[in-house]
């Protein structure tokens, strides 16, 4: 497991270097969760859907955080501060921070990172995303809202190997 130091949390210096990307480098307590699928409540997905809308035509973009056993307990709504938010996310770096203590006073750990793509109906990772996916072990659900109805598609996204593939996932509640 790796979580960010306490030291580093009040380091604003060190807040801004990492405020580029929702899931810079050694922020948040993640584990290995390869071959274990996210399930999610369908009331967080609700949540997450309801914050795509909101701010479409932006992205939005944002943390869930769960169990071991891949259970949804939180999510995470963040603000997108991105030079053009339209095609790209950028997380406000203090609610990166806050959502990271929030998760260790809850005892959890980042299970999946969320984004909207507001123009694609069947979304899939961009070049972006992959180049950004620092946690492999942490699940990518990307939104998309241009169709009838909004598509939500799980990704396993590999920095490294640059590379992603799609997941199932699961509803639940």
């Amino acid at each position: 497991m790796s979580c960010i130091s306490e030291s580093l949390l009040n380091d604003t210096t060190h807040l801004k270097r990492v405020a580029s990307v929702v899931s810079g480098r050694g922020l948040f307590c993640v584990t290995d969760h390869t071959n274990r699928k996210l399930i999610l409540n369908s009331l967080h997905l609700n949540e997450i859907l309801t914050h795509a809308r909101d701010v479409s035509p932006s992205e939005c973009c944002g943390l869930i955080g769960g169990g071991k056993d891949g259970r949804t307990r939180s999510i995470y709504p963040l603000t997108n501060i991105a030079t053009n938010t339209e095609v790209a996310y950028e997380a406000a770096p203090e609610q990166l921070f806050a959502a990271q203590r929030q998760m260790r006073q809850r005892d959890e750990m980042l299970l999946a990172i969320y984004h909207s793509h507001p123009r694609a109906s069947e979304p899939t990772p961009s070049e972006t995303d992959v180049r950004l996916a620092y946690y492999s072990s942490a699940t990518y659900l990307i939104v998309g809202l241009a169709g009838d109805v909004p598509v939500v598609r799980a990704f396993e996204i590999s920095e490294h190997g640059n590379s992603w593939r799609q997941v199932e996932y699961d509803l639940s509640g």
